[in-house]
């Protein structure tokens, strides 16, 4: 299967010297951005569909709970990472974006994104479990994020890929 090719972005930082340096790499996350456009069939709702992720679109990858890396299962696996990135762009914009630009499922809301990221990771790695981990940390944790991706909702999304990232 072919997968998206990403690039890791920076984190800025603030002030010189070796302490700023690790200031930065501990507080600001890794984020990384779609290179270039990426279309695959992912099965959304029982359907199959042909999704889209544009050219620089941004994510830290944070669908992928930590403990789950704890489990062996890091972000950039295959069975985590395509799942991790539909579910990032659901929560920034609050839909999937099909082939051709146009807006699937749009608004079901926070509970559908964490449904379908689990039914995607659960179909990609054969394993119920790591599902489950994730699952129960998105539905923890994961509506500070719903809750700060809001203002992205409303935008179209050429507009908002230009915004600063904020997750």
């Amino acid at each position: 299967m072919k997968m998206p090719v990403l690039r890791q972005i920076e984190p800025e930082v603030q002030g010189e010297g070796l302490l700023a340096r690790l200031r930065a790499m501990y507080r600001r996350p890794v984020v990384y951005e779609v290179a270039e456009n990426y279309r695959c069939f992912v099965t959304v709702a029982g359907r199959r569909e042909l999704l889209l992720l544009p050219a620089g679109f941004r994510t830290d990858l944070a669908s992928t709970p930590r403990i789950s890396w704890a489990l062996g299962f890091r972000p950039d696996s295959p069975a985590l990472l395509l799942p991790g990135l539909w579910h990032d762009w659901y929560y920034r914009f609050g839909y999937y974006l099909g082939d051709g630009g146009r807006p699937l499922y749009k608004g079901r809301g926070r509970a559908f994104a964490d449904r379908e990221f689990a039914m995607q990771v659960c179909r990609r790695s054969g394993l119920f479990g790591p599902a489950i981990v994730a699952r129960l940390a998105l539905w923890v944790g994961g509506w500070s994020a719903w809750r700060a991706n809001k203002k992205w909702r409303n935008a179209p999304y050429r507009q908002a890929l230009q915004g600063e990232y904020q997750d």
